[in-house]
Formats: C-alpha cells, structure tokens, sequence
C-alpha cells in the first residue's frame, strides 16, 4: 500500500496521480482535524532540514543539526500516523541525498541516518517506494525493480549528469545475519537498470569518492575478504577492480584496542577458565566478539583469528599477556601511540 497526501491550507487532498486506498475508516475528512497542529510541525520539519542542508555545505557535518531534524521526524510520524505528507517527504528526502552524496553519515549521523531515509522518493520523475506489506521489495512507479532477503535498505544516493545512482543493500533478519547483496540502480528518467556490487558482504561499508559530475563518473568503494574493491561506474558501465590489502597496513586504534582488552580478559580467566574450554577465545564465546572478530579478518589483510585465539589460551594458562607497546606493534602493525 502506497500512501502520498498534499496538505495546504486547505487541507489534505489526495495526489491525482495516486490511485484511491483503503485508509482503514479513516476519511481525508476526519484526517483534516489534525489540521490546526500540522503547520508549526511542517514548519519545524523543514526549518531543519534546511539547517542540515546548510550544514553540509561547511567543511564537515554538525551532529546536532541531524538530531534536530530526526526529532522533528518522530513528532511529524506520531501526528500524522499514516500520512506521507508531500512537503515532510520532499524535505526528507532533500536531507538524505544531501548526506549521502557528501558521505555525512560515517562522522555525523550514526544510528539518526537510518531513521531520516525517505519511505518513498523520486529520482529523475520515477516514483521509487516500499511498500508497508513487503519490506523485501522496491518498487519503481509501482512496479516490482528489486526483490531479495527479508527487506531492501537504501545506503546511498549520487546524483550525476545523466544519472541518478542508488545504492542499496537486501537483507535477511535475525540476530545472527551480518552478510547482504550490495546493488546499484541506475535510473536515467526513462529506464532503470540493477547492477551487482556485491554478493555475501560481511559488515560492508561502502563509501562513495572520486564523483566526477560532469563526465558521469564515480568509485564505490569497500573491502571484503581481505580485499580492497572498487567499483566504477562510468556512462551506465560498472566495473568491478579487487585488489589485495596490504599484510602491514596498521589497524585502527578502536579495533586495535578491542583486541588488546580481549586479550586481556584472556588474562585474568588465569585459573578460573579451562584454556581448552569455548571461553578461553577471543570472542568470550559470544556473538557479539566473533561477529567482530569476523568483520577484523575481513576489512584487514594478515589477521589470524586462530594466531590470536592462541594467544588467548596462552594466557589463559598462564596468566601472562604481552604488554600494550609491544601488541601495538607486533599484532597492531603500529609504530607508537595512536594520536588523540
């Protein structure tokens, strides 16, 4: 079920390109009587959207401005319940394609950036949308474009002479899923084509550089497998470039100290694990720190889960652990302190 209404001063009134639905006894009639505190809300939306939008513009993105604007959009979904009110969606959508063309979300949005993606959108005058009932689906001018998993994500969106290009990820639920199939929507304002980035990716991020505007150009970059990959779109071509991750890259300081502190929890199990047990594992025999520790053998090159898991029984039976400085330089790959 698609829902689009316009409000005016008037009220609302149903889009005429938007066949009529079932709102489940609710009238536009009665729906209008949310009139009187619909204009302050739309005018908080907007007024805030529009402080992200400037925002971006600056070097860098301020998180305050993204909280702001995500606070405005729960009040404007508790009020207006099953509306998609045009106005609210025209500013969710002018924030989010904002933020991801400039990559805002990996310093700036965290956890807000989910939250402020548009349920319905259009690119180049297609009608892109979800539908409420199968979150497994996009569609495009109400017609099925891409179907996988248990429900579709959209990650990004680059804007490009010729082309609108949306990146989006399918999905399964559950607990124990970290994997999805990455794809590219190349819309042109007549057709739109599904391009595979990427199949089985644990824990991708994938990040957009390189865009060159006017010749239609940009890299979708991300690593997987111990490998750096690039995908290159250029003129409605994609190409896929793997190259291997350097074995000596130093990891970053949150991986390198969540290692050490795991280790170190190997330590003080001196005595009171089994080091031959499940719990003497880097892990601690969770999800959670094998999800992670999975992730670490992915995005980096050289990484043994089975040389740190000896480590870990190691000092399980013994009670000893190498110091920091010399794991931020033999496990690390790094030559003295990370930077404040």
């Amino acid at each position: 079920m698609f829902i689009l209404l316009t409000y005016s001063s008037n009220g609302f009134t149903q889009s005429p390109d938007i066949q009529a639905l079932d709102f489940n006894s609710k009238s536009t009639e009665a729906l209008n009587d949310t009139v009187g505190h619909l204009p302050s809300l739309v005018k908080e939306v907007v007024n805030s959207g529009s402080a992200v939008i400037n925002e971006i513009k600056k070097p860098g993105c301020h998180s305050d401005t993204f909280k702001q604007f995500g606070e405005s959009l729960d009040k404007s979904r508790e009020l207006t319940d099953e509306l998609d009110l045009d106005v609210i969606r025209r500013a969710q959508q002018a924030v989010w394609e904002a933020a991801s063309v400039h990559n805002c979300s990996n310093y700036a949005l965290d956890e807000r950036f989910e939250a402020i993606i548009p349920a319905t959108f259009t690119a180049r005058g297609s009608f892109y949308a979800q539908s409420t009932d199968r979150l497994d689906c996009l569609y495009r001018n109400h017609e099925k474009l891409v179907c996988g998993g248990d429900y579709v994500s959209l990650e990004k969106y680059v804007k490009i002479k010729n082309y609108d290009l949306i990146l989006l990820s399918t999905k399964y639920s559950g607990s124990g899923v970290r994997t999805a199939d990455w794809k590219l929507i190349v819309e042109d304002g007549k057709t739109a084509a599904v391009k595979s980035l990427v199949e089985n990716c644990f824990e991708c991020e994938v990040q957009v550089e390189r865009l060159k505007f006017r010749s239609n150009e940009v890299d979708f970059i991300f690593r997987n497998e111990a490998h750096r990959i690039t995908g290159h779109f250029r003129n409605a071509a994609l190409s896929l470039r793997k190259t291997k991750l350097d074995p000596r890259e130093p990891l970053d300081k949150e991986t390198c100290d969540w290692l050490y502190e795991a280790l170190d929890s190997c330590k003080h199990s001196y005595k009171i694990a089994d080091p031959d047990a499940g719990t003497c594992t880097m892990s601690g025999g969770g999800n959670a720190g094998r999800f992670f520790l999975t992730r670490i053998e992915s995005t980096y090159a050289g990484i043994s889960l089975e040389r740190l898991d000896r480590q870990c029984r190691e000092a399980c039976s013994t009670g000893k652990a190498m110091d920091r400085e010399t794991y931020l330089e033999t496990v690390c790959r790094r030559k003295g302190r990370y930077p404040n």
